[in-house]
C-alpha cells in the first residue's frame, strides 16, 4: 500500500469517526433519524479504515501476531457494519452479529495494540492506543451495554462515544504518520 493511499484511508477514517463522535453525542441528546443503521454502519466502515491504516503506516511492525490481530479487527468491524444494515429488518441476526462483532475488533486490536507497543513506531502513550482500543470496547463498554440494555441508554451511548474518540485519535496518529517529510515531499534540506 502506498503512502498516499494510506494517507487517504486514514483521512477518510479520522472524518468518519469523528462525524460518528458528533452523531453520538446527537444520540445521547435524543436524536434518532430513521436512517441511524445506515449512518452507524458508515461509521464503523470509519472505524475498519483505521485499522487499515494501521498496516499502511508499519504501526504494527513485523509481528505476526499483530497481523492476524489487524485480520481479526477487520472482520469485527465487517460484522459491526453487517450488524447495523441487518438489525432493522431482522434483530435476532443483527443481536448475534453484534454479539460477535465488538468480542472480534476488541480482541483483534488489543493483539494488534501488544505488537504496536513492542513494534516502537510510535512512542509514548501513542503505542498504547491501540491496546486501549481493544480493551475500551471489552471491559467497560460491553458490560455497560449488557447492564443498561444498549442504545438508546445514555450509559451506552457515551461509552460508545469514548470508543469513536479512541478511533479517532487513533486515525489522527495513522494520518500523521503519513504526513510527507521533506525527503518524501521532494523538498531537499538546505546544507550550509
Amino acid at each position: 500500500m502506498t503512502l498516499q493511499v494510506t494517507r487517504s484511508i486514514a483521512g477518510g477514517g479520522v472524518v468518519v469517526t469523528v462525524l460518528g463522535v458528533a452523531y453520538g453525542i446527537a444520540a445521547i441528546a435524543g436524536w434518532s433519524p430513521s436512517w441511524s443503521s445506515v449512518a452507524q454502519a458508515v461509521l464503523h466502515l470509519g472505524e475498519l479504515a483505521v485499522v487499515v491504516a494501521l498496516v499502511g503506516v508499519g504501526a504494527i511492525g513485523t509481528r505476526r501476531a499483530g497481523h492476524v490481530g489487524l485480520g481479526i479487527a477487520v472482520l469485527g468491524q465487517a460484522l459491526l457494519v453487517a450488524a447495523e444494515l441487518v438489525y432493522p429488518s431482522s434483530p435476532d441476526v443483527g443481536n448475534t452479529l453484534f454479539g460477535l462483532g465488538p468480542l472480534l475488533s476488541g480482541l483483534g486490536m488489543i493483539l494488534a495494540g501488544v505488537a504496536v507497543a513492542r513494534a516502537q513506531v510510535w512512542h509514548g502513550w501513542r503505542r498504547l492506543l491501540p491496546l486501549l482500543i481493544g480493551i475500551w470496547i471489552l471491559v467497560p463498554t460491553t458490560p455497560i451495554l449488557i447492564f443498561t440494555g444498549g442504545p438508546p441508554a445514555p450509559a451506552s451511548l457515551i461509552a460508545i462515544v469514548v470508543w469513536d474518540v479512541l478511533w479517532a485519535v487513533c486515525g489522527l496518529l495513522a494520518l500523521q504518520s503519513t504526513a510527507p517529510t521533506p525527503a518524501t515531499a521532494g523538498v531537499t534540506a538546505r546544507t550550509t
